[in-house]
């Protein structure tokens, strides 16, 4: 099988997959822990909308869960900084 390049992914996108791939969704009474572990990487807005992205590229399913091609096209851990907005 050919390998494929690595699809582009946004700064958000890359947060939201790492967090899905590393962190439970929720964890002793705290619901969505993956955004809150975010550690003000991304506001909520970002990280809504970049998961809404990623399902509609099936690297997340319907429910949130990472997919197999999300655990493919996740960065092995989250991006150092957001790039300035030019």
């Amino acid at each position: 099988p050919m390998i494929t390049q690595a699809p582009e992914l946004t700064f958000a996108e890359k947060v939201v997959l790492v967090a899905t791939r590393s962190l439970k969704a929720s964890y002793n009474g705290i619901p969505n822990l993956r955004f809150h572990e975010n550690r003000g990487r991304v506001t909520l807005q970002e990280w809504e909308t970049a998961k809404e992205s990623l399902i509609e590229k099936k690297f997340l399913n319907k429910a949130g869960a990472i997919t197999v091609a999300g655990r493919n096209a996740c960065p092995q851990d989250y991006p150092k900084k957001q790039p300035a907005i030019a």
